[in-house]
């Protein structure tokens, strides 16, 4: 507990933490949401959330996110604070007058799973204040809850790449169970992230596109195929750690990403630097239409610098990452 100066107001104590990384999709996002498989890795950035005493009630904090809202599922709460609620009343619904306070190293709305992190942790820290334990299963469960929130129907990639960490292959039929198998390269595998501006959202995202599959269906149908199959090409490839065949599966997916309508100008001028300067493969990761890019590099620490400051050079936010 921290002691208080004079005048300040009663300090809290801290009653619990909890920590999740953020992610990136190497192949398959969109077609992921029509049953097709994906590939995801866990980054070694990520949310850590604290539970506080709060005699105010339930709230919700991140400075750095510039982001405050009380805790209700109700209609006119934001709906950070009812996602947030519902992993509150999932986990510790007896804890009632606290605050969780986030400490981020992931950007907002960039693709990189930071709702997922932010409700995982959240998740993991109320159950270290309520002094239980949750199994990846019902952790899932919970996240889901409020992954609803945020993106409707998500596919499920996020919660469960955030929640297992590491490199997994994800598939989830139409109205079926995921199906999970975790991806060990026999080499470590370096990453880098760009962006310029946040995506529109992923729920927009992802209506947008099945509007306009809607309207070219047989086109739509065979590039969300092609999307799939190169991330099932990529299982092998990663397995054998062929990160030249990897990255070349990577442009291809950036190229039907952008047939799909969810690229834009900034999100190719980044891939086109990343591969300018050595990149192996780059692409759009997660919702697209803003957001984030995902570079493999050859692992080199020169040559994976030399790609980050390049990438600064030109005003994106840049940075290389371990996958978790």
């Amino acid at each position: 507990m921290l002691t208080p100066h004079p005048g300040d107001r009663p300090a809290r104590e801290v009653l619990g933490h909890g920590e999740a990384p953020g992610k990136v999709i190497l192949l398959g996002e969109h077609s992921v949401v029509y049953g097709h498989p994906a590939i995801a890795a866990a980054l070694s950035r990520g949310v850590r959330v604290s539970i506080e005493s709060n005699d105010e009630g339930p709230t919700f904090r991140a400075p750095r996110w510039g982001v405050a809202t009380v805790l209700a599922d109700a209609p006119d709460v934001a709906p950070l604070g009812v996602a947030l609620e519902r992993v509150r009343r999932a986990v510790a619904p007896g804890l009632t007058r606290v605050a969780a306070v986030a400490e981020d190293r992931l950007p907002l709305g960039a693709g990189l799973g930071s709702s997922a992190a932010l409700t995982v942790a959240t998740a993991r820290a109320f159950a270290a204040a309520a002094g239980t334990t949750l199994t990846a299963e019902r952790l899932t469960q919970v996240c889901h809850l409020a992954e609803q929130v945020f993106h409707g129907n998500p596919s499920g990639v996020d919660q469960a790449t955030v929640v297992h960490g590491g490199i997994l292959r994800f598939q989830r039929p139409p109205g079926g169970t995921p199906d999970l198998r975790a991806l060990k390269p026999p080499q470590p595998m370096t990453l880098v992230v760009a962006l310029m501006r946040p995506h529109v959202g992923t729920k927009e995202a992802v209506e947008g596109l099945r509007a306009r599959r809607e309207r070219h269906k047989r086109t739509f149908e065979a590039l969300l195929h092609e999307l799939g199959a190169l991330a099932q090409d990529g299982v092998a490839l990663l397995e054998q750690a062929d990160w030249a065949g990897l990255g070349e599966r990577m442009d291809l997916a950036h190229g039907l990403l952008h047939a799909l309508g969810v690229s834009s100008d900034d999100l190719d001028q980044l891939v086109r630097l990343g591969r300018n300067h050595g990149a192996l493969g780059a692409k759009l990761t997660g919702a697209g239409i803003g957001g984030a890019v995902v570079m493999l590099t050859d692992g080199d620490l020169d040559h994976t610098r030399r790609l980050v400051l390049a990438l600064r050079a030109h005003g994106a936010q840049a940075f290389s990452t371990e996958v978790v």
